[in-house]
């Protein structure tokens, strides 16, 4: 018997390890976009919640978001330009106080403002879209995800090692205690109904 607990501890420290994985696999985030004609790749995220990218070249632009909106500070060269929009607008204001914008209608864009020696509003279009993918990754129904994963885990968990699910529920209660081939069944069954709704719950908090 405490060669088969030995066991079944190690399957709970497996389906522990396996949680974590998934957990750290659905993460978002923004990981790269160009920018004038370079690449930037992120380089630090840190808790305040300010990004640091940089190119080949090692030019750095450091983005913080807003509150609550789609709107970004975005320090390039020390020049603090604060850029909201969406795909199909971006409004940015200069370090100097103006303001310019870019509106995208269909295949053609038109825009007005900007300043000399400055980024065109244009330029800083797909650093927004890729902003906003980010956050649109967040704005799934994240308790849903949680609780899917969670209820997969259980029933993959139930169906591969039914054992070692009925000794988390009874087994540690009694000495030299073993699951009955009826318990075993009922587990394997559980735990496919278990992945079943657990999946159907993933994926319906992307809609």
């Amino acid at each position: 018997m405490k060669l088969k607990r030995g066991r079944i501890r190690k399957e709970i420290l497996l389906v522990i390890v396996m949680f974590c994985f998934l957990l750290s696999g659905c993460e978002e985030g923004i990981r790269e976009f160009r920018f004038d004609g370079y690449n930037y790749y992120l380089e630090e995220q840190r808790e305040d919640g300010n990004m640091i990218f940089k190119n080949l070249n090692e030019d750095i632009i450091r983005i913080k978001k807003h509150e609550g909106r789609n709107k970004y500070d975005i320090i390039i060269s020390n020049k603090k330009y604060i850029v909201s929009g969406n795909e199909n607008r971006v409004d940015v204001q200069y370090p100097n106080g103006e303001k310019g914008f870019f509106q995208q209608s269909g295949l053609t864009g038109h825009g007005s403002g900007g300043v000399s020696g400055h980024p065109l509003p244009m330029e800083f279009r797909e650093i927004l879209q890729e902003l906003n993918k980010k956050n649109e990754g967040f704005s799934v129904d994240v308790a849903k995800i949680f609780f899917g994963i969670i209820l997969v885990i259980v029933g993959f968990f139930g169906i591969v090692f039914p054992e070692a699910l009925w000794y988390l529920k009874y087994g540690w209660k009694v000495k030299n205690g073993e699951p009955s081939d009826a318990a075993i069944v009922m587990n394997r069954f559980g735990g496919i109904l278990c992945c079943i709704i657990g999946v159907i719950v993933f994926v319906s908090s992307f809609f």
